[in-house]
């Protein structure tokens, strides 16, 4: 027995946020029923580099009814926690601080965070648990 209808989640894909194109989703979603907003790779980035823009964003939901309720930090072969290669893990963990900074800002409820697989590498031929251990 259902003892609530789900909600309805949505990934916003947009990626020039305040944009008329922006204001139609937003509006859209809420006309339609959902609820909760789903921010994706690209905007988290796009945030990262404005945060200041982040309270707006915010706003923009509340004033239609919508929830920022997760988000996909960036992630790929290079952008994952796990990139093995020592240069760019820095970066890569200050990019992934700075996208807990702005779920705050947001007030996300959680953010996926990928780790990522060390076999995608072009330099590690097999990701072992022994391979593995080396870059973490």
């Amino acid at each position: 027995m259902i003892k609530q209808p789900a909600q309805l989640s949505w990934v916003l894909y947009e990626k020039v946020l305040f944009t008329p194109e922006y204001y139609a989703e937003l509006d859209d979603l809420a006309a339609n029923g959902v609820k909760n907003v789903v921010v994706n790779n690209y905007v988290i980035k796009y945030l990262i580099k404005n945060m200041s823009l982040c309270e707006r964003m915010r706003k923009d939901a509340e004033e239609r009814g919508l929830v920022l309720k997760d988000a996909h930090a960036p992630f790929g072969p290079s952008e994952n926690l796990g990139y093995p290669v020592l240069r760019d893990r820095k970066w890569i963990h200050e990019m992934q601080k700075d996208c807990l900074k702005v779920g705050g800002l947001l007030g996300l409820t959680t953010l996926t965070m990928h780790i990522g697989r060390l076999c995608f590498h072009p330099d590690i031929a097999e990701s072992t648990p022994e391979t593995v251990k080396k870059y973490t």
